[in-house]
């Protein structure tokens, strides 16, 4: 049964201030490059701009054909990250990240810094902190772990240091969704950095959460790791604001509440949510209008929201109505959500606007003249 919004679960009834504008990647071999489009007064997208990486893009591969798999091309959460006034994204067959600073009067106008290599396989997942003015990178290719550099404002990113392997037995490009890293991220004190990782066959080697402390302006080469109880397919994650809990996706439960403990940095399972009907729940995204968590199907043209505190379903959003076949990301922003069908080849890849306290689609926006494909990844907002 689906519950009524919590009244605990959802701040007062305030008009938030609209997002500035939202960012995705098009991640495509022959050229990366990252899609920036306003946010307008009512929510909506405005025409997007298109700003090259320098670098080259790529999918993941089927197992049995060993040929790109898209959509889900890098099979991961946050390959560009938004902090401050600035931009990250990775570049998957480049080995490389890139760093833009975003204009102040003009989000959709980046100036890119510069591009650093990247030491291990095929990235796909990047954060970054501005306290210690530190960014890492995931990989999940042959070589892969975590790898990080410092960075600035004016000479953008610094030399990465020595891998941290993750200890996957892994291709590059890699084979998936199994076995391969999913998201990375900074917690909201910015002194520790977790990575998931989902379940590998054919030993269904458990899937886990790697934790990193920060020391000073560099991350420990040393990692705490746990595998939650009722989880396997670790996916898309958020921190609940103001506490140590996560809400994160698993595709072969739904999502579940991770509890981390700061002081041993072990992490435990607190809820686990059954989300009926779900095929592919991997992304997810907590807005600051309701407070609750809306996760995304990459099988399933919905959005599910839940609430944070007892892991309920709130409210399920149909949005089939649009055509798009699934979403495979979902950032929100003010009292919007914006969520991402890169299509599937025969579908107009797309962003859906979403009014969160409602669930009204308010634009289906077209990402095709951009040059945006199936093998679109990663999507970030800047509030």
């Amino acid at each position: 049964m689906i519950k009524a919004r919590s009244l605990h679960a959802v701040p007062a009834e305030r008009s938030l201030p609209v997002g500035k504008a939202i960012y995705l990647q098009t991640n495509e071999r022959h050229g990366n490059s990252i899609v920036a489009a306003p946010i307008q007064y009512d929510g909506t997208l405005g025409a997007g701009v298109v700003h090259t990486t320098l670098g080259k893009g790529w999918n993941h591969v089927d197992a049995n054909t060993l040929k790109p798999a898209p959509p889900d091309a890098l099979l991961s959460q946050s390959s560009v990250a938004v902090v401050g006034n600035l931009l990250f994204a990775v570049n998957a067959m480049s080995n490389s990240a890139v760093m833009y600073r975003i204009n102040a009067r003009n989000a959709t106008d980046l100036f890119r810094l510069g591009t650093s290599s990247i030491n291990g396989s095929f990235p796909n997942t990047v954060a970054a902190s501005l306290k210690h003015k530190l960014v890492c990178v995931a990989t999940t290719g042959h070589s892969n772990g975590v790898s990080c550099a410092n960075f600035d404002h004016r000479h953008g990113i610094s030399e990465f240091d020595a891998l941290r392997p993750l200890g996957l037995t892994q291709s590059t490009p890699p084979t998936g969704p199994p076995n391969t890293v999913s998201q990375a991220a900074f917690t909201e004190d910015e002194n520790l950095f977790i990575v998931t990782v989902k379940a590998g066959p054919p030993n269904q080697k458990p899937g886990f959460v790697s934790v990193f402390q920060v020391n000073g302006d560099k991350l420990s080469r040393e990692e705490t790791r746990s595998s939650p109880n009722g989880t396997a397919i670790l996916f898309g994650f958020d921190q609940i604001p103001n506490t140590n809990k996560y809400l994160v996706t698993d595709p072969s439960i739904g999502a579940a509440i991770l509890d981390l403990n700061t002081k041993d940095c072990k992490v435990s399972t607190m809820k686990a949510i059954n989300i009926p009907g779900q095929m592919a729940t991997c992304w997810s995204a907590i807005s600051p209008a309701t407070g609750s968590a809306f996760v995304a199907d990459g099988g399933v043209n919905r959005l599910v929201e839940i609430n944070v505190r007892d892991g309920s379903i709130i409210s399920i959003f149909d949005l089939s109505a649009n055509g798009d076949p699934g979403l495979l990301d979902i950032r929100a922003a003010g009292e919007y959500l914006y969520a991402l069908s890169p299509g599937n080849g025969k579908t107009v890849p797309s962003v859906t606007v979403v009014h969160a306290r409602t669930g009204r689609m308010v634009q289906h926006f077209s990402l095709e003249s951009l040059g945006v494909t199936q093998n679109a990844q990663g999507m970030a907002a800047l509030g």
